[in-house]
């Protein structure tokens, strides 16, 4: 799909995978190894949360709907501190939650000094990737996702700002969607650490029986390879002896377990960087 050059550093992600399927690559067409990702999700089609994927925040950004009714998406980004790193995504919708997104860099990878004028892959490119039939197979794979009001989308999309939220507050009420605040709360044991090499995740929801009317939390504890446990538990209350202000607690599930296992992918991380200049 991506053309003549020598292709380095393959990596991956499967279907059963706790935050999905994804590949990675370093891709070198003679003018300098640069990285490229591609990340599978599904996702409610008419959710919140898939609106502002395909919504463009950014001057060199262009969005169409297409007759089908899934959505694309390209934009291209420029750090503002040197060294300049140029960034290229693009975000593919189907009318039905299939959810495609494909990122390349002018360096290795979004953390890297850039090696090259421009990243290998232009808009069009990138959109052709995102919207190849070669990942139904993939995305047939997946499980459709929730309604986003009762579980959330499967993209842990804004994990970088979740982690730097928590980095300062561990204790925070969130109302991102405008439908009510919710308590949610991070708790990192020191003293626990896992030392296999694949992630540890355990997710329990359930009713808070001494809580304020209609509360229920949703609890996370879990631990990427060789990182601490970590616990977030939240709420669909502003506190747990509130009564409920919302159906579900304010982050779905699957921002949740991409906060707890510490996945800041290298797209969140160079969001991260912008966002600090800011």
């Amino acid at each position: 799909m991506i053309g003549e050059g020598m292709k380095q550093s393959r990596a991956g992600r499967g279907t059963d995978d706790p935050l999905g399927p994804a590949a990675s690559l370093q891709y070198d067409d003679g003018k300098g190894r640069a990285g490229v990702t591609v990340q599978l999700f599904r996702v409610d089609p008419d959710g919140y949360s898939t609106r502002q994927f395909v919504t463009c925040r950014t001057r060199d950004c262009t969005r169409a709907k297409l007759p089908d009714g899934s959505q694309v998406k390209t934009w291209e980004l420029t750090t503002g501190k040197a060294p300049r790193v140029k960034w290229r995504q693009a975000t593919y919708v189907s009318a039905s939650g299939d959810m495609v997104e494909v990122n390349t860099w002018n360096a290795p990878d979004g953390d890297a000094a850039p090696v090259r004028a421009e990243p290998p892959l232009a808009g069009e490119q990138l959109k052709a990737i995102a919207m190849s039939p070669r990942w139904k197979t993939a995305l047939g794979a997946l499980p459709q996702a929730p309604d986003e009001e009762s579980g959330g989308a499967t993209r842990p999309w804004d994990s970088w700002r979740i982690g730097s939220t928590f980095a300062h507050r561990p204790k925070s009420v969130w109302d991102e969607d405008g439908r009510g605040p919710g308590l949610v709360e991070v708790r990192t044991d020191a003293s626990r650490r896992n030392t296999g090499d694949e992630p540890v995740l355990e997710v329990r929801q359930e009713k808070v029986e001494q809580g304020g009317k209609g509360v229920i939390r949703w609890v996370v504890t879990g631990a990427g390879p060789g990182r601490t446990f970590t616990t977030i538990t939240a709420y669909n209350a502003p506190a747990p002896d509130a009564d409920a202000t919302r159906t579900t607690p304010p982050l779905p599930l699957p921002h949740l377990k991409t906060a707890v296992l510490g996945n800041h992918d290298l797209s969140a991380r160079t969001m991260e960087r912008e966002e600090a200049r800011r």
